[in-house]
């Protein structure tokens, strides 16, 4: 009797632990666009609940390239503005950097996001009120979704199971 009610307690514990295993896959989209002398290249790099179709955290690079001083001194000063009054380093869950490279005329851009700390209502701030997740607990974004929303944009995504 002893050894059935231990073979039990074993079976539940090893089926509760199985069951909390969240299988996580990666996407990466790309988009390189060239416009009036300059170029823009955006990556993002998405982590996923596979079983949930759920964006756990997303790493977003933005590189911009000009041609003229001009157009670089009014693209600093607009990042820099736009930077100040994003607030993105005050969004628990976001990670904001901004970098500008005289010699190359060129822009970086890094913002990291953690679907898990920030709150619905930041996401939603951040993403310049196009989303739905406003006063939800937390943003709950399909990868999917989100996959198919950037391909029709001009991005080239790419799944990858773990």
């Amino acid at each position: 009797m002893r050894k059935i009610i231990i073979v039990s307690m074993l079976s539940l514990l090893m089926a509760g632990c199985s069951s909390n295993k969240t299988e996580t896959a990666a996407m990466n989209c790309s988009l390189k666009q060239d416009s009036n002398g300059g170029v823009m290249e955006v990556s993002s790099d998405f982590e996923y609940d596979r079983d949930k179709d759920i964006i756990l955290s997303q790493k977003q690079h933005t590189t911009i390239t000009v041609s003229d001083q001009n157009t670089y001194d009014q693209m600093v000063q607009t990042f820099q503005t736009s930077q100040q009054a994003n607030g993105y380093k005050d969004i628990k869950g976001v990670s904001y950097s901004f970098e500008n490279n005289d010699e190359n005329l060129s822009i970086d851009e890094i913002i990291d996001i953690d679907f898990n700390s920030i709150s619905s209502d930041d996401y939603h701030v951040m993403a310049n009120g196009q989303t739905d997740v406003k006063g939800t607990s937390s943003p709950i974004i399909s990868a999917t979704k989100t996959k198919e929303n950037l391909e029709s944009m001009g991005f080239v995504c790419d799944m990858r199971y773990r």
